[in-house]
């Protein structure tokens, strides 16, 4: 009889510390890094003849997962080639490939990358480099005619160029 006291309230509680369905997460989003952007040699170091891909998985905690902002279906892969060629893959309504040249400028005291081709606005945005030698974080794209960054910033992974 005495199994079956405790037996009871010990399940609930079990039962209990489950997480409520009804609850919802709030969605995290990276917050502006606090140190410096890299510079353009620095930009370039990393990136030339490799492709970067936003970390869709990306855990900032262990168990807490980020919310990775991106248009379509599946994360953005860009290639940077070291000729200043540049190629973007995206998911729209089919997988669509972007081609056009990416390169350094100076912009108010640092420097920030910058994109364009002839289907895709010139756009641009600063770097850092993350918790991983193989890991950068990007604000999102902001408009060439843009005077101020853009305020939602994504990780990503750095790869080799696939061939």
């Amino acid at each position: 009889m005495t199994l079956l006291l405790l037996g009871g309230p010990v399940a609930a509680a079990a039962q209990s510390a489950q997480p409520d369905p009804t609850l919802h997460a709030l969605p995290l989003r990276l917050a502006a890094p606090q140190w410096s952007p890299l510079t353009a040699q620095q930009i370039r170091g990393l990136i030339a003849d490799r492709m970067v891909i936003v970390e869709d998985g990306y855990e900032p905690v262990p168990g807490i997962k980020l919310r990775a902002l991106f248009v379509g279906g599946c994360p953005p892969a860009e290639t940077f080639f070291p000729d200043g060629r540049w190629e973007m893959g995206v998911c729209e309504r089919a997988y669509r490939v972007f081609k056009g040249f990416w390169n350094t400028e100076a912009f108010r005291g640092g420097d920030r990358l910058c994109v364009e081709a002839s289907d895709y606005p010139r756009a641009c945005r600063f770097v850092w480099h993350g918790a991983a030698a193989d890991q950068i974080v990007m604000s999102q794209p902001s408009p060439d005619d843009s005077d101020r960054s853009n305020e939602d910033y994504n990780p990503y992974r750095i790869s080799p160029r696939r061939e």
